[in-house]
């Protein structure tokens, strides 16, 4: 029906705007006409649906021929019927191509037929080898941008890196079991026009030659952004970063409790970076004070975003808070475990927008300047209030773990902030009252946690959420996840089965903390 349907609307319009015409009008709508036909054609698995077309609209046979002929752009991801041994015929000339789930020798066969290609992209395709990747370097000798993602193969190797073409700009690799260290080795001897670097090796089978990773990483001269989990992260490496001049965006995840970055380490970096720097992230064993985080702010006075997880062994090593001198240009700042005690001030980060400092348990008081923050994290913290915050534009609020009552979480709602999604209250002795009253608020609230409240308070919540209220609605429309501990489970059978269709209730996660979220993991980061 799709087809026949298209047929007679090309059919009926395109004789009102023949090939000679002109003006907008026709040009929108021909183009329109023929965008939704490409996706009906492709809709069926079937080709011999696609001659059908062209039987039934003899008119169009040529503008779709042509139209898909030159079609550089193709989502399959988006199309999940679309039959991809098609594709290198009906648009020979594709430019960019996002595949799910291919095979090793779907792979081979695009590449072989697709020369042209200068992006790439590959989501969950567990079945690729080394060879189909040595065919996409060996044909696509214009690739420009490799990604893939969720690959999760175990087989592919960093091998095929040795013949990658030097046209390449961006490569992100991540999810691959065998990828090791040797690939960004390889990739700085291949590609000297790399700009975008994303890199998850095996750590497990990475060598640990720090001077050997450290002299690879000062080949990429042009590099812009570069994300590295699991590597081996020392003073050395640290010291090679800090040569890359061109580097704005660096995130760097290290094997814990091996080799860890000191402070003459991240002075190392700021000095080098300097205002170029705008995101930092590093979620390794470091042995910071507040002379490297000062270090950053005098450097890096650009930086926009900063993340220190972990560091100080999680906060064995105490920073006072009061001393710190972060670069007043952060919008977005993240200190979790990092020890931090005392009074942190940040009325001088007159940007900032997101805070968080989840797993600080000596922390005691925040302090602002009139900063509208949309998200703020303060679980695990002994803060009970955020002075000079304007919150009613919170959409992310994380009190966790504070062991506060309605009256003193009552302050974080006045106002009511409107566009709240996410909530995490878990750990405090909240009353079902309050909670309903917030609930009542919460119009956007997409996900509750209440894990380790009364079990009470939860039960009475769920009761409430299962029943319409006095206008025939429901308590948080918007709502979709409630996370919460075992002993309210005692309600789930009671609970209306229009609300379960609507709402997951997430009871003991794999590997939880005692509230409710994954072990030692902020829920709401």
């Amino acid at each position: 029906v799709g087809v026949r349907a298209s047929a007679r609307i090309l059919t009926a319009l395109l004789p009102e705007f023949p090939p000679g015409s002109r003006g907008s009008r026709m040009s929108s709508c021909v183009g329109s006409l023929v965008e939704f036909a490409f996706h009906v054609v492709f809709d069926f698995t079937s080709p011999s649906e696609w001659f059908r077309l062209h039987t039934a609209c003899a008119l169009t046979s040529s503008q779709l021929s042509k139209h898909l002929g030159c079609r550089e752009r193709l989502d399959a991801v988006a199309h999940p019927k679309l039959d991809l041994s098609r594709v290198a015929v009906l648009c020979p000339n594709l430019k960019e191509l996002r595949i799910q789930r291919a095979s090793d020798a779907l792979l081979s066969s695009l590449a072989c037929s697709l020369v042209g290609l200068r992006s790439l992209v590959l989501r969950e395709c567990v079945q690729i080898t080394d060879f189909a990747l040595f065919t996409v370097f060996c044909h696509c000798q214009g690739l420009e941008v490799l990604e893939m993602s969720q690959v999760w193969s175990s087989i592919l190797t960093d091998a095929p890196f040795a013949a990658a073409p030097r046209t390449l700009r961006e490569v992100k690799a991540w999810g691959c079991s065998r990828l090791t260290c040797l690939s960004m080795h390889l990739l700085s001897r291949q590609c000297p026009n790399l700009e975008v670097l994303t890199l998850s090796p095996d750590a497990s089978r990475s060598i640990p030659n720090h001077r050997f990773l450290a002299s690879s990483v000062r080949c990429f001269l042009g590099l812009r952004e570069l994300r590295c989990m699991d590597v081996f992260a020392d003073d050395i490496f640290v010291a090679a970063l800090a040569t890359l001049p061109a580097l704005s965006v660096l995130q760097v995840t290290s094997m814990h409790g091996r080799c860890p970055i000191s402070d003459r380490g991240v002075a190392c970096l700021a000095r080098g970076l300097k205002g170029g720097l705008k995101e930092l992230s590093l979620d390794l064993e470091g042995e910071f004070s507040a002379l490297a985080l000062n270090a950053l702010g005098q450097e890096c006075f650009g930086l926009k975003e900063l993340e220190l997880r972990h560091i100080n062994g999680g906060g064995s090593l105490p920073i006072d808070a009061s001393l710190l001198q972060l670069p007043p240009a952060l919008l977005e700042l993240n200190l979790r475990s990092c020890g931090l005690r005392g009074e942190f001030d940040c009325s001088q980060l007159t940007t900032l927008r997101a805070l968080w400092l989840y797993g600080n348990p000596n922390l005691e008081s925040i302090r602002c300047a009139g900063q509208r923050l949309h998200t703020l994290n303060i679980g695990a913290t002994r803060c009970s209030n955020v002075e000079g915050a304007i919150m009613d534009g919170l959409e992310l609020l994380d009190l966790a773990d504070l062991g506060l009552a309605d009256e003193g979480i009552l302050p974080f709602f006045t106002p009511f902030p409107a566009r709240l999604r996410k909530l995490v209250l878990g750990g405090n002795a909240v009353s079902a009252e309050f909670l309903l009253g917030l609930l009542s608020q919460a119009q956007h609230l997409s996900h509750l946690n209440v894990a380790r409240c009364p079990a009470r308070s939860v039960v009475e919540l769920l009761n409430a959420l299962s029943e319409p209220s006095q206008d025939g609605g429901f308590l948080a429309p918007s709502l979709q996840v409630i996370e919460a501990s075992p002993e309210a489970s005692v309600c789930w059978d009671q609970i209306d089965e229009d609300l379960e269709k609507h709402v997951d209730f997430v009871l003991e996660p794999r590997y939880t903390s005692p509230y409710g979220r994954p072990h030692d993991c902020d829920t709401s980061w």
